[in-house]
């Protein structure tokens, strides 16, 4: 009786250990350098598009600083949006270092939509809106988005016609992703 009780709490004891290391690595908040590029699947410290990027370090957070580099142009399907960040400060702070490269979606509104997310740093990068929408916009900061830095970018609308009066904001500071004018008495972001 022993014997069996013995087995059974080795076999209980190992298969605690094998579950808690599966999901210690499956659910890891994100910490040090990561690459964006297309022609490499995820995985590792790689994501295959700007989205997949996106949803990782939404579920699973940061628990240090987390620099993320463009090693391919992007094109996407749908907007990126940043919520808050979980572990995001003024000492974990996040970088997306276009490396000269563009990211490409084709919305009505903004192209990077910063719903309460802080501490973020976008450089490098060349945000193109090819829609033709009054309200495409490159960079939305709402919710109380703050302490977020955009350096060295370039927002292109390449849809627009030549000479064209209608369009969006490069950046905006709305509480209304369709009405660029509209704010409220709470922090749009800054």
């Amino acid at each position: 009786m022993k014997k069996m009780y013995k087995l059974k709490q080795t076999f209980k004891l190992l298969a605690m250990v094998i579950f808690v290391g599966w999901t210690g690595s499956a659910f890891a908040a994100l910490s040090g350098s990561y690459t964006i590029d297309n022609t490499v699947a995820t995985g590792g410290t790689n994501y295959n598009t700007f989205l997949d990027f996106r949803n990782d370090i939404v579920t699973n957070g940061v628990s240090g600083p987390v620099t993320v580099t463009f090693k391919t142009n992007q094109t996407e399907a749908t907007q990126i949006v940043f919520p808050a960040i979980t572990g995001a400060s003024s000492t974990n702070t996040i970088t997306i270092d276009g490396n000269s490269f563009f990211l490409s979606i084709s919305v009505s509104t903004e192209v990077i939509s910063m719903n309460g997310a802080d501490y973020f740093t976008f450089k490098n990068l060349t945000v193109r809106n090819t829609n033709t929408s009054t309200t495409i916009q490159g960079f939305r900061f709402y919710a109380g988005a703050d302490y977020n830095t955009v350096d060295k970018c370039t927002i292109e609308f390449t849809s627009l016609a030549s000479g064209s009066t209608s369009g969006g904001a490069y950046v905006s500071f709305a509480s209304s992703a369709t009405s660029l004018t509209t704010t409220s008495s709470t922090n749009n972001g800054a």
